[in-house]
């Protein structure tokens, strides 16, 4: 998988963050973004709070790096495929 697409860092989640987020999603679907000197206790709240707010699913994390998720709505636009 590529490099993170997005960053948490010292600014943490502005609304420039949920922006880029949402068009991550929409043309990539799962996006993985990395912390930036967040222990993990702030990384799992941080997490719960992007599932949350950017509409998304929260796929697991390893380390300082995570994974995000939402199917696009459009089914041309699909990239990943899911079990029915």
């Amino acid at each position: 998988m590529r490099d993170p697409l997005l960053k948490v860092g010292k600014a943490g989640l502005t609304p420039e963050f949920f922006r880029e987020l949402q068009r991550a999603l929409d043309g990539e679907e799962l996006v993985k973004l990395r912390f930036l000197g967040a222990d993990r206790d702030e990384r799992a709240a941080l997490c719960e709070q992007i599932a949350d707010q950017g509409r998304c699913v929260f796929v697991g994390a390893v380390g300082h790096v995570a994974l995000f998720f939402r199917q696009n709505a459009d089914p041309k636009r699909r990239r990943v495929t899911l079990p029915e």
